[in-house]
């Protein structure tokens, strides 16, 4: 069975779907498509947070738009993200139609040291949002007791599918308490991430961050899913970084991430390629990139996640999780993966710290090949 992030993208965007649209602001009926294609009509969303949209274009924010007297200047604030809270959360459905949103920017400092902050296109989302590319993000929240960041949603608990996020830049500083980043949402409580790409950097520094290149802390699944990013940590208490997720509670399948990870620690710290702590299943998944570590107590750290465990971490229970590897890879380019070998053991078992050092099995089938635009190929 072949797995084509963009073949499958091309089907769902060609097939055919017979629906009713209507304006954003007419009233909309159970199953009526309401069309977007300016960045009032993106705004009106918030207006009507269970609705169904489409984009019909793609939209562009300037950089007069978040400027003093800006449509979006909002006191500095930017963008205001759509939904703020779980009870004002969006719950219907965003086809992006393979349209851009570019240059949308959120500026947010929490009023007070213990605030909730919600940063992204979406601050709480369930719902489905797809076919959607969005591309020069900026998120930038200071302070905040819990901050949840996401170039696409803040925190989330719906279906992600087919979107790109390209060239992102999403930056937490004085975290009071804990804040979640990741390039396309800031925590998953639940719900699926699938056919995604992002790319971009994220920088966080506070108390107890997570970090993850598409995730900061999951509950989701994450499938067929690609991040190439650059993450820089700064922490003054325990934290997580993954080059997927900081923490993984959900699962992940067929992810594919070339991450630069460079942390500062003044407290423990998990670090790993695919995610820092794992609690659940990683399956046919790759990492590349590398990891600079500057940790003052305990870290753990490892090619694919920094910790594995079944309700502890494996130092102090012993519990493990399945871990998949990849062993065919021909025809991957240079860029995903340059020193390819076609059997166990790979690069990433060399360290000899998967699962906080220990390895319960790897999984032989089914076989997994890394085509060569980043997609997996069940062989």
């Amino acid at each position: 069975m072949t797995r084509l992030f963009r073949s499958i993208a091309s089907l769902l965007l060609c097939g055919t779907l017979l629906v009713v649209t209507a304006p954003v602001g007419a009233s909309a009926e159970k199953d009526t498509v309401q069309t977007i294609s300016t960045k009032e009509e993106l705004n009106q969303i918030r207006q009507n947070p269970s609705g169904k949209y489409r984009l019909t274009a793609n939209i562009a924010f300037l950089p007069e738009d978040f400027a003093p007297g800006g449509a979006f200047y909002n006191n500095g604030a930017g963008w205001q993200p759509i939904g703020n809270s779980y009870s004002t959360r969006f719950t219907g459905e965003l086809d992006g139609n393979g349209h851009t949103i570019d240059g949308l920017t959120v500026t947010l400092s929490a009023p007070t040291s213990e605030s909730s902050i919600y940063a992204g296109l979406f601050g709480y989302a369930g719902g489905r949002i797809e076919n959607l590319r969005m591309t020069n993000t900026t998120i930038s929240v200071t302070g905040g007791q819990y901050v949840y960041a996401g170039s696409l949603v803040a925190a989330g608990m719906g279906t992600i599918r087919a979107c790109e996020i390209e060239n992102s830049r999403i930056v937490l500083t004085e975290t009071a308490l804990t804040g979640k980043a990741g390039g396309i949402a800031g925590r998953m409580f639940s719900g699926a991430i699938r056919m995604c790409r992002m790319s971009g950097s994220i920088e966080a520094q506070g108390v107890a961050p997570s970090v993850g290149g598409l995730v900061g802390q999951s509950h989701a699944a994450i499938e067929e899913s690609y991040c190439k990013a650059s993450i820089v940590m700064q922490s003054s208490s325990d934290s997580y970084a993954g080059g997927i997720t900081g923490v993984n509670e959900g699962s992940i399948k067929s992810a594919v991430t070339d991450a630069d990870l460079r942390i500062t620690s003044q407290s423990d710290c998990d670090v790993g390629g695919i995610a820092g702590w794992n609690q659940s299943t990683i399956a046919a998944s790759l990492a590349t990139g590398k990891q600079t570590r500057k940790v003052l107590k305990h870290d753990n750290y490892g090619g694919i996640c920094g910790v594995g465990s079944s309700g502890g971490t494996a130092a102090e229970d012993g519990g493990m999780v399945k871990v998949t590897y990849v062993v065919k890879c021909e025809g991957v380019p240079t860029e995903l993966y340059e020193t390819c070998q076609a059997h166990l053991p790979s690069p990433l078992m060399a360290s000899g710290a998967l699962v906080g050092g220990q390895i319960e099995r790897v999984e032989m089938e089914p076989y997994y090949v890394l085509g060569p635009d980043g997609q997996w190929i069940e062989d």
